[in-house]
């Protein structure tokens, strides 16, 4: 799985391609712990060909999750939502087994 983090003034969201919406869902799920704003957008809108989420999750088929915190957020409260997600995506995979 790949992991990439920016932000938008849309935020804070999940947005994911190639088969991880399963992860997206629990990323967004843990992370609404600690901000009840995370939610999973599965489509920015707008195409996005040539953009890592494209080749790593569409042409090479590996899931990718990219994390869309709020311009401006607060760096503790993002900080708290990145490591509940991610512990939850981990725990998720490890289950999976």
């Amino acid at each position: 799985m790949v992991l990439v983090v920016h932000s938008s003034s849309r935020g804070p969201f999940v947005n994911y391609d190639g088969p991880a919406v399963e992860l997206a869902t629990v990323f967004a799920s843990a992370a609404a712990a600690s901000d009840t704003r995370w939610r999973v957008v599965p489509d920015m809108g707008y195409a996005t060909p040539g953009s890592l989420g494209s080749y790593v999750g569409i042409d090479r088929g590996v899931p990718i999750l990219t994390l869309e915190f709020d311009r401006g957020h607060e760096s503790d409260a993002a900080w708290i939502a990145m490591r509940d997600g991610v512990r939850a995506v981990i725990e998720h995979a490890q289950l999976a087994r």
